[in-house]
């Protein structure tokens, strides 16, 4: 069932997330588009790194927010990619699967999703 206020929290939070993955992968790619949907914990990501002809495309199926050493994160619980590569190094590095949020953003998390 279509919730608008969900909805609104999921676009708002993609932008959010979508704009400091952006600023991390300054560089070496850019982000081509970026979709959480916060009812299931899935998220659908087209990135396209620098050098490629396609992007590669991300689905993550679980995903929290975190607070550690007094930084906030986004972490990935399971990551699956078009480049299998990109799978097996988010399987065999677990801990580098989190990207850390602005400060400056934190309390429209806070807010939306009851984050600690």
């Amino acid at each position: 069932m279509f919730n608008p206020i969900t909805s609104i929290k999921d676009t708002l939070t993609s932008k959010v997330i979508s704009c400091a993955l952006q600023k991390r992968m300054a560089g070496f790619g850019s982000v081509v588009s970026f979709t959480l949907n916060s009812r299931d914990r899935i998220i659908m990501a087209s990135l396209m790194l620098d050098g490629e002809d396609l992007p590669v495309n991300i689905t993550i199926n679980g995903y929290d927010f975190k607070h550690i050493d007094k930084k906030r994160f986004f972490t990935i619980r399971n990551l699956a990619a078009s480049k299998e590569w990109v799978t097996a190094f988010a399987k065999k590095y677990p801990d580098k699967m989190r990207l850390e949020l602005p400060e400056h953003y934190w309390w429209i998390i806070a807010k939306l999703f009851n984050a600690e």
